[in-house]
């Protein structure tokens, strides 16, 4: 009696001419493209859709030129979610920043057309806190004598100097933006520069005068509502 082989005691599939092995690169590229998502948290992490990226490519380069691999889906996968979060994440991140910067600048402006105008109270608000925003526009002399931490604190902002000075220079002169300066983010906080430029004319000369206001956008984590304060107020 003819004895069988022992190849032809199994299915084809298991046989060593049909088998496949894995590539290396596509659990790699799958595991890799799941962590994409996290460039959504941190621009340090933006490294990790860019590696996905070079993982699948390297791994489909590998299938293209040596047929015995398998492993297409996966790395086809890391591909799509490498490409998709190395996108989004930085465009989300500029998409912000140009936001926030564009507010911050309509906040500055509004805050210096107060005080050009002598509406210090209004101006003081803008420098607290936003749980410190309660106190009244009360006459000046009201507020001179109270002594409340709200009226002391409008008290300290109208005797500052560098306030005062501010006023005298913006007052009759035109007021120019002159560009974002910089922009930060520190504990949950967004601060950003900008910088402002004061020119005034006298008979036959101009007179320039550069500064800088930073403002802070923070969010209320109940709320969800964000708000802004300026921070500083100094010369460029």
């Amino acid at each position: 009696m003819k004895n069988k082989s022992p190849r032809e005691d199994f299915p084809s599939e298991f046989n060593s001419e049909s088998y496949r092995a894995v590539s290396r690169f596509a659990p790699l590229s799958a595991v890799f493209g799941v962590a994409s998502s996290l460039a959504l948290i941190h621009p340090l992490l933006w490294l990790t859709p860019l590696v996905t990226v070079i993982l699948a490519v390297t791994g489909l380069r590998q299938i293209a030129g040596n047929p015995e691999f398998i492993g297409k889906k996966a790395l086809l996968f890391g591909l799509v979610c490498g490409c998709f979060f190395g996108t989004f994440a930085p465009a989300h991140v500029l998409t912000h920043s140009y936001l926030t910067s564009r507010e911050a600048r309509r906040v500055a402006s509004d805050w210096l057309e107060l005080i050009r105008q002598d509406r210090m109270q209004e101006a003081h608000q803008w420098i607290l806190e936003p749980n410190q925003r309660k106190g009244s526009f009360l006459p000046m002399q009201e507020h001179s004598e109270s002594k409340s931490p709200a009226d002391e604190s409008l008290n300290r902002f109208l005797a500052e100097t560098s306030v005062g000075s501010f006023r005298e220079k913006i007052v009759n002169s035109s007021l120019h933006f002159d560009g974002q300066q910089d922009f930060s983010v520190l504990d949950e906080a967004s601060f950003v520069v900008h910088r402002f430029v004061v020119r005034s004319k006298s008979s036959d000369t101009t007179s320039e005068w550069t500064f800088q206001v930073t403002v802070k956008r923070t969010i209320n984590r109940n709320t969800g509502k964000a708000y802004w304060t300026v921070e500083q107020i100094r010369e460029a």
